[in-house]
């Protein structure tokens, strides 16, 4: 009979602890899962802020630009339909020849006409300047206007060898005298929102922030 209770209170006393121990995991993967949430949050308010950040220094630059354009005299001037890479030399990147072709997210039902100010559908538009353009800014272009995000590797021991890696292998879609950009690989950060910066500026208006004129050399870098 003792046996019996010595046996049962065995058999209590390892339900209970197999109970609490499935208690503390669940608490454990609740604590853990949670974690990791913050975490990845956190995680994702910091890229995005990155990001934003990013989209502003682009539009130092590209104001930068046009500031040099202005001041030079080559605003107001008519696109070359025969020749229209035949831009301003402050402008750089690869010409946008319709707004409709800007990609927005897939999930974005506007058109890109809505999105961005100026909305010219072709470049025979007989009114078109090169200040209405929107341009697309590879890593190229962006060390050469100074966003030096990138790695130089040597190869060889002549200037033939070298190579060129770039870090930053973000595009984006700017206008120089409206001041606009917009990231188009992200295209929307973490919550959703479009990765795009209105101009400040205003088309062919002044402007206070002026760059520093640079010579640019891959060859400094080394």
């Amino acid at each position: 009979m003792q046996m019996k209770k010595i046996v049962s209170k065995i058999n209590d006393e390892s339900g209970v602890t197999l109970i609490m121990l499935a208690i503390t995991i669940l608490v454990l993967l609740i604590l853990a899962g949670s974690s990791l949430f913050i975490g990845l949050n956190s995680i994702s308010k910091v890229d995005d802020k990155n990001q934003t950040a990013t989209l502003y220094m682009v539009q130092e630059v590209v104001m930068g630009q046009y500031s040099k354009a202005k001041v030079t005299g080559q605003t107001g001037i008519k696109v070359d339909t025969s020749h229209p890479e035949n831009r301003p030399a402050a402008y750089f990147g690869e010409i946008v020849t319709n707004v409709r072709n800007i990609e927005l997210p897939d999930d974005d039902e506007r058109d890109a006409t809505d999105v961005f100010e100026n909305d010219y559908l072709s470049l025979s538009d007989s009114s078109l300047t090169y200040d209405d353009l929107y341009y697309k800014l590879r890593p190229e272009e962006l060390s050469m206007l100074g966003i030096t995000d990138v790695v130089i590797e040597v190869q060889g021991q002549t200037s033939q060898d070298k190579s060129i890696q770039y870090r930053n292998l973000h595009n984006y879609i700017v206008n120089y005298s409206t001041g606009e950009v917009y990231d188009l690989t992200d295209k929307k950060d973490s919550t959703g929102k479009l990765l795009y910066i209105k101009g400040n500026i205003g088309t062919n208006s002044e402007t206070s922030h002026v760059l520093e004129d640079k010579t640019y050399n891959f060859d400094d870098n080394l």
